[in-house]
């Protein structure tokens, strides 16, 4: 993901070229498929167990294409905007006119910025970004033309955290495409996992026990929002080790801690024991999972990590002991015969940490990172005016 231009048009105003590379679309895709095929159902196969490549053939290579955007869209953009070195207020005009397995995507738009004001000397002025573009005007616009709301829209409802908008996304928990019913329930937790809990329960109650048998449960999913809300990080770190407990459950306490929950440093902490835990496969029900799912769990946890990581208030806050477990656990994972994308989330997080303990993560992906972990490394040696002969 990278700018590819950027052109000063008007005062304020500048018209961007964004793209996507082509290796993270096609894995954006894969994972919209892996959430979306238990739904999934093509003459010849059972429900939820078609391949990638038919579901394809039936329906074109685009099926999975308007998810995968909405998954890349945010960060991309966000990074964009970091790299152009813009304090966008509003975006126009956005168009997609590239987009495909091969090529990746490119994204064309106009954006507004905030005027230029000139400041004197200051200290400690914090700005918090959201996950995603959609503005506090673009929310109310939608409520008030009344047509069904967009994924981004959603997700800046949670991100606004404004109990005003609860009743608007409740409905969406029950709509028929699987990762807008998803973003509901992360919005929700967002915004207040308490006052949402009823309706949460409301819709876990909706499936019956066949569902953990999915490899995408959303029963499952729901039921560890659920714990986490009911029991908090000690109900979680109780369930997650027990060993006659719902193994779907267990699983999607790992890999889907990341998705909706505002972060305490509590959080850190638990995350880290359960993805080291998860690492050592103290449990049995981990080492009966497949080569496949045990090395997507320890990605989406590497995600959740991130999504934590991009509150630079928190990060910074951390104490030397829990970096000293961030570290010791990814120094675990770098030693394991796993993805590249793993290496390239570690690098891509250091640029949130405490200097000291980012140099240290660094050096273990010192001469390990390729492909675009290798860009991420040189992004972050960059970010921290390091050279890599100083490692």
């Amino acid at each position: 993901m990278a700018l590819k231009s950027s052109n000063k048009v008007d005062v304020n105003t500048y018209e961007l070229v964004i793209t996507i590379d082509s290796e993270a679309f096609n894995e954006a895709c894969k994972k919209a498929f892996l959430k979306d095929r238990k739904n999934i159902q093509i003459p010849g196969f059972r429900k939820g167990k078609a391949t990638m490549g038919m579901v394809e053939k039936m329906y074109g290579e685009g099926a999975f294409f308007e998810e995968a955007l909405d998954a890349l869209y945010p960060e991309a953009v966000s990074a964009a905007f970091e790299e152009a070195e813009l304090n966008v207020v509003d975006t126009n005009n956005v168009n997609v006119p590239v987009m495909s397995k091969t090529e990746g995507v490119e994204i064309t738009m106009t954006v507004t910025t905030y005027p230029e004001v000139k400041l004197g000397e200051y200290k400690g002025l914090k700005v918090t970004k959201l996950p995603t573009e959609a503005t506090d005007e673009d929310i109310e616009k939608s409520i008030i033309e009344g047509h069904p709301l967009r994924c981004e829209i959603i997700m800046a409802m949670g991100c606004s955290h404004k109990i005003k908008y609860l009743p608007y996304i409740y409905p969406y928990l029950n709509d028929e495409r699987l990762h807008i019913r998803l973003r509901a329930a992360d919005s929700i937790m967002w915004i207040d996992g308490r006052k949402g809990l009823e309706k949460l329960k409301e819709k876990e109650q909706q499936f019956d026990e066949t569902d953990y048998e999915y490899e995408l449960s959303e029963k499952a999913l729901l039921n560890a929002k659920i714990l986490r809300v009911e029991k908090g990080v000690e109900g979680v770190r109780e369930y997650f080790f027990s060993e006659d407990a719902n193994e779907a459950i267990q699983y999607d306490l790992l890999t889907y801690y990341g998705e909706g929950y505002p972060y305490q440093a509590e959080d850190i902490e638990l995350i880290l024991e359960l993805l080291n835990g998860y690492i050592e496969k103290e449990m049995s029900w981990i080492r009966r999972l497949s080569r496949g799912d045990y090395s997507d769990a320890v990605l989406f946890t590497l995600d959740s990590i991130i999504h934590a990581s991009r509150n630079k208030d928190l990060f910074a806050d951390l104490d030397d002991s829990l970096y000293e477990q961030m570290y010791h656990v990814f120094k675990k994972i770098t030693e394991m015969r796993i993805r590249m994308y793993t290496k390239e989330a570690m690098a891509d997080m250091t640029i949130y940490m405490r200097k000291e303990y980012a140099i240290k993560v660094l050096q273990l992906l010192k001469g390990k990172a390729k492909g675009r972990a290798q860009t991420a490394y040189k992004r972050a040696l960059k970010f921290w005016r390091l050279d890599e002969s100083s490692l």
